[in-house]
């Protein structure tokens, strides 16, 4: 169900670490956590995408990345998200 993507890059391996780590949260705040993380994600792809000027999807992808961060906070408390790697 969960497939991981084959990393051709240093890039993807970081994103799959990101999946992975996502994928370990749990307890209470684990909802709140993962949504902040999908928003945060989102919200990354629509700069990306807003540099090739195809507005309408930037729109999108900005909405539905603030409507996944009303979500997370709305019915629990903020969490801490800890996504990057230790150094």
């Amino acid at each position: 169900m969960n497939k991981p993507c084959t990393p051709v890059s240093e890039t993807d391996d970081d994103l799959e670490l990101v999946i992975a780590l996502v994928r370990r949260q749990n307890g209470p705040e684990a909802v709140s956590r993962c949504l902040r993380a999908a928003a945060a994600l989102v919200e990354h792809a629509a700069y990306e995408m807003a540099q090739s000027d195809n507005s309408q999807s930037v729109a999108q992808l900005i909405l539905t990345a603030s409507n996944l961060e009303r979500i997370a906070q709305s019915g629990e408390p903020r969490a801490p998200l800890r996504l990057a790697r230790e150094r």
